[in-house]
């Protein structure tokens, strides 16, 4: 349409088409422009809609920027920078220039690099946490886990360990002062629980030492300390039972500096006066016993395995009773044994038992009815007792005599095992004191243990008075008739004497009648007091039968009472025996050889010889007096046994006489063992010198004492005698081959011996035997003095065929002229001297033990039961089939034909000889 009418300018008019523009605000990047309006038609633009007024200039000018300045960002190395710029609030754009001419592009500045320092792990600890590995940017002070920077740490800690638990000892404890601890760790030490006392440790007390303080009579004092470092603690208290003892010489004085005891036992052969109510060492029995388990186990393991009733081996039976047999009487059982061993120069006796001795011959065997296993000595245990010399108490001198009782109660034995009585017409009681079991078992066994050949020439044979008197009583039944004995006990009527010591009255508990019984006696089975008043005594058996009964005798209470009896079957009855020995100097054999003395019992006492060993102080004065021990290489004042091993003479074993005291004295010493051949190596295995207790390295000493012979024959004013005990041990021959032939041949030359034995002479040829020659040489110079030898005669000795077994025998050597000399086969077998025809018979008159001193050359001594004790010797009569053998008896009296060579050292000698009357 067109708005208003006409033309303007005088023009053809037209209608406008016109179309509004509103006003454009100017900005300050644009330019505005006014409210118009456009005509499409005329293509011009007007102020007014009716195109009254053209719009000149429609712009309206651009407006100025509203700038705000932006300061220059430097960037790091975690944030991009920026440039300095403008920035307009109006158009929103960044400039470069306040006035807005130059738009801004980019704005940033890139971002710096880190600066990296790397750090290592640190591991934790159970007192400070850890960190991991990680890069600390000293520019932006942030952490990071790789070096580039990419990965930002977050928490770089590591947990603490848990703490290690150990418990710390802050204070020892000592023996009498508390410890103390606590838990803590054990890497950090941090206390992890409050503390604790530890208990004191108690001293850890050392083995009692004795402090050698004792006295004769007073105990000494023993200490033990306590073991702990550091610890000065100890305690001392008094070694019950260590007083020394006196040591008293032969007349009863004690050696021992300041004591100047005299009131000690005498040794009947000092010289010395002996009266009244001293005391005596006499013999010897196994008493005290041993408690070292080192010497328990060594003695064990020599005596050899143990005895059973099958078989007893090297121990012999007691022969004890219990219970009954199946017709009711009393039965000898096998259960109890005893073995006599010697070591290091001491002599033992071991006692092992598999049932309990019971209370009566009677009883069955068990601990409750045994009186052992009270003592303290039960079954399947071997026990030791040490053999110790017997104390004497003199109870009455008297014609040069001295009559003599144990005092300590030394074994338990029976009266006499049955309660029946033997015989019809003249009936035996079991209370016959002849007849009974404890007086042969004082003749046959004690006896024979207690005292060995000098010590049985002191004592008496003794008229024992068995009348009714002695029994107290003038018209006893039960008395027997007296008897002759060695030993014997002592009677009712002794034991109320008071010229013996004892009170006159049998009720009263007298203290010269109290005794004790040894350890030996204890394992017997003896009963012991446990009153308190009387505790250890023991009551002990008389001779004499009781009154009114046959099987009862009389015995001196535990109180010391002499009013008490028994049943003559009871087992736990102690023993003390009494005897009669000779006191005065003519009755005393001396040492020095001399006149034949003739004896009672038909034996001779002529010549010495080393025979009983001797110990204690004695042996150690005599060592000193011996001065250095010999060598191989420097004898010194010993002399060399020239013995053999192997063939040949060694220098191993020497002797040395000497006079001490009035008395001679032989020390042996050898380094190596004796061979039991001249052919054989030494060793222990090969010797019977060890056997026998008698080791290498030692001395031993045995006494010059007179030899006793047996009577064999009185003929012509003469007497034929034979040693009544073996005396030495050699070889028949030292060489068993060489008398083959009268040369042998060494080093491409031919020699001769030196005995001057022609060829053909057999090593059993007597007449050139090294035995012969030792008795001629050797025994006869040692064991006589000129004077005694002035009895010795020169007997021409048989050695023809009819003097062996055999009439024929092809190695009998013509007759010798002799002093001393060795029996013969056919002697031996001669009834008229004592012997038995038979020579397979096991002769007593054959048997023979063996002196201490052969002992220590090494001879040979039987362990079995029957003939413990004995030995083997040699006749001269050689073999009839071998001429390496000659003849012997056995051990057991047994005259055997061959068997030994002649090389064998061990045999026993046995000398004999004619003396002159």
């Amino acid at each position: 349409g067109t708005q208003g009418g006409g033309t303007q300018g005088g023009g053809t008019e037209h209608t406008h088409d016109m179309t509004k523009h509103e006003k454009q605000e100017p900005t300050c990047t644009a330019e505005g422009t006014i409210t118009y309006w456009h005509c499409s038609g005329c293509q011009k633009d007007y102020l007014d809609p009716d195109g009254n007024t053209e719009a000149g200039d429609l712009t309206i000018p651009k407006l100025k920027h509203d700038m705000t300045e932006h300061e220059k960002q430097d960037p790091t190395c975690t944030a991009e920078g920026t440039v300095a710029y403008w920035h307009c609030s109006g158009c929103n754009k960044n400039y470069l220039d306040e006035e807005g001419n130059q738009e801004a592009g980019d704005l940033t500045i890139p971002k710096l690099d880190h600066d990296m320092t790397k750090h290592e792990k640190q591991d934790p600890t159970c007192t400070a946490e850890g960190t991991v590995a990680y890069w600390h940017c000293s520019g932006c002070n942030k952490n990071y886990l790789d070096e580039e920077g990419t990965t930002e740490a977050g928490d770089l800690t590591i947990e603490k360990l848990e703490h290690t638990p150990e418990e710390y000892i802050e204070l020892q404890p000592t023996c009498d002062v508390p410890g103390k601890k606590y838990q803590r760790c054990s890497v950090c030490h941090t206390p992890l629980s409050g503390e604790e006392e530890i208990s004191v440790l108690g001293h850890d007390w050392g083995d009692w030492v004795y402090n050698n303080d004792a006295k004769c009579e007073m105990d000494g004092t023993e200490t033990k300390r306590c073991k702990r470092v550091g610890c000065v603690a100890s305690e001392t208290r008094t070694k019950e039972g260590s007083a020394l003892q006196h040591d008293y010489d032969e007349n009863g004085k004690c050696r021992r500096d300041g004591c100047g005891d005299t009131n000690g036992p005498k040794t009947p052969s000092s010289g010395g006066s002996i009266s009244q109510g001293d005391k005596v060492i006499f013999g010897s029995y196994p008493q005290t016993e041993v408690q070292d388990s080192a010497l328990k186990s060594t003695l064990t393991a020599q005596a050899g395995t143990l005895p059973t009733e099958q078989s007893a081996g090297k121990w012999t039976d007691y022969g004890y009773y219990y219970g009954t047999d199946n017709i009711g009487s009393e039965a000898v059982h096998s259960y109890m044994w005893y073995q006599d061993i010697s070591y290091g120069g001491e002599k033992y006796r071991g006692v092992y038992f598999t049932s309990y001795r019971s209370y009566s011959t009677s009883d069955s065997s068990s601990a409750s009815n045994s009186w052992q296993d009270d003592n303290g000595y039960d079954v399947g245990t071997v026990y030791w007792f040490r053999y110790e010399p017997i104390v004497w108490r003199v109870l009455e001198q008297k014609n040069d005599t001295a009559l003599l009782t144990a005092n300590i109660i030394l074994d338990s034995q029976q009266y006499y095992h049955n309660i029946s009585t033997r015989g019809s017409s003249k009936p035996i009681y079991p209370n016959n004191y002849a007849e009974s079991d404890i007086r042969a078992w004082l003749k046959d066994t004690f006896y024979e243990t207690a005292f060995d050949e000098y010590a049985k020439s002191f004592i008496e044979t003794t008229e024992v008075d068995n009348s009714a008197s002695s029994t107290q009583s003038s018209n006893n039944s039960y008395a027997c008739e007296n008897t002759q004995d060695k030993v014997f006990l002592l009677s009712y009527q002794d034991v109320l004497n008071p010229s013996y010591g004892f009170n006159w009255s049998d009720l009263t508990h007298d203290t010269a009648r109290q005794l004790k019984s040894t350890d030996y006696a204890k394992s017997q089975g003896v009963w012991q007091s446990t009153d308190s008043r009387y505790r250890g005594n023991s009551w002990w058996w008389l001779r004499s039968p009781t009154l009114g009964s046959g099987n009862g005798a009389y015995t001196v209470g535990h109180e010391g009472g002499a009013y008490s009896s028994s049943g003559v079957n009871t087992t736990y009855g102690g023993v003390v025996p009494a005897l009669r020995i000779k006191l005065s100097e003519s009755s005393t054999p001396e040492t020095p050889a001399g006149d034949p003395v003739w004896k009672d019992d038909h034996t001779v006492l002529f010549g010495c010889y080393p025979q009983t060993k001797v110990g204690g102080e004695l042996k150690n004065k005599l060592t000193a007096q011996a001065g250095r021990l010999p060598t191989e290489d420097n004898s010194g004042k010993w002399t060399d046994y020239g013995y053999y091993i192997d063939g040949s003479v060694q220098s191993y074993m020497w002797y040395q006489d000497l006079s001490y005291g009035g008395e001679k004295y032989r020390g042996v010493y050898f380094t190596s063992y004796r061979p039991n051949s001249t052919t054989n190596s030494s060793s222990a295995d090969n010797s019977c010198q060890d056997d026998n207790g008698y080791n290498i390295n030692t001395v031993y000493w045995f006494r010059y004492e007179p030899i006793e012979w047996r009577v064999l024959e009185q003929k012509d004013g003469t007497a034929l005698l034979m040693a009544n005990i073996i005396l030495d041990s050699q070889a028949y021959q030292n060489e068993y081959e060489y008398q083959q032939n009268d040369k042998y041949w060494q080093d491409g030359k031919y020699y001769t011996h030196s005995n001057g034995a022609p060829a053909g002479t057999y090593a059993n040829n007597y007449k050139y035997s090294t035995i012969r020659s030792w008795l001629r040489d050797t025994f006869y110079e040692t064991a006589f003095d000129e004077y005694a030898k002035s009895f010795i005669e020169t007997t021409e000795v048989e050695n023809s065929a009819s003097s062996t077994q055999s009439s024929s025998n092809p190695y009998a050597c013509e007759n010798t002229q002799d002093k001393v000399f060795l029996l013969s086969y056919r002697d031996v077998l001669n009834a008229s001297y004592g012997f038995s025809s038979s020579y397979s018979s096991y002769d007593t008159a054959r048997q023979l033990k063996s002196t201490d001193y052969a002992k220590s050359q090494g001879v040979y001594v039987d362990n079995s039961g029957s003939y413990a004790g004995n030995g083997w010797w040699w006749l001269r009569s050689p073999d009839d089939y071998n001429n390496g053998n000659a003849n012997y008896v056995n051990y057991g009296g047994y005259a055997n034909d061959h068997l030994h060579y002649v090389h064998i050292a061990f045999g026993g000698v046995v000398p004999a000889l004619r003396i002159k009357l």
